[in-house]
């Protein structure tokens, strides 16, 4: 009985910890809808710069947000991108909604948008966002452990076609 109680209790904190870096690894200025989104779903990814970090001028108060973006495949980051000044592959512009909290969304497919073969393993949306125009304005990640700016990598799960 006492070695069942306690497999259970690690079981359930094996649960936790799993759930906290699964948690962990979404960026604090990003939120995707729904949660556990594959790439063949229809998602809402929500920008928000008051908590992003900038390496040239902060993106809060905009009327206009852009997102750059691609997809890691395999490992390999940034394939198949989309210049936040062009169209996506289904030929959807990467200009992002105001929200009345101050927040930016964007709802798109990402199997749609970028244009990538059914099937790829996807494991990552890679983005930065700017003011529309150019990068005098940015919106992007903390390094872990710093002040220093990174990319965004969003997970996403491949899923299936």
């Amino acid at each position: 009985m006492k070695g069942h109680i306690l497999t259970q209790g690690f079981c359930v904190l094996l649960f936790l910890l799993g759930s906290l870096s699964i948690k962990a690894q979404m960026p604090d200025a990003i939120t995707i809808i729904p949660e556990n989104a594959t790439i063949y779903d229809d998602i809402i990814l929500t920008f928000d710069p008051e908590t992003a970090c900038y390496q040239n001028g902060s993106l809060a108060g905009l009327s206009t947000i852009a997102m750059h973006s691609g997809v890691t495949i395999n490992g390999t980051t940034w394939q198949n991108s989309v210049s936040f000044n062009s169209t996506g592959a289904n030929g959807q512009s990467p200009i992002l909604t105001s929200n009345p909290d101050g927040t930016f969304s964007i709802a798109f497919n990402p199997y749609e948008f970028y244009g990538f073969p059914a099937g790829s393993n996807v494991t990552q949306i890679c983005a930065v966002f700017n003011n529309g125009t150019d990068w005098n304005q940015d919106g992007r990640d903390f390094l872990q452990g710093g002040p220093d700016c990174s990319d965004f990598f969003i997970p996403i799960l491949t899923g299936s076609p």
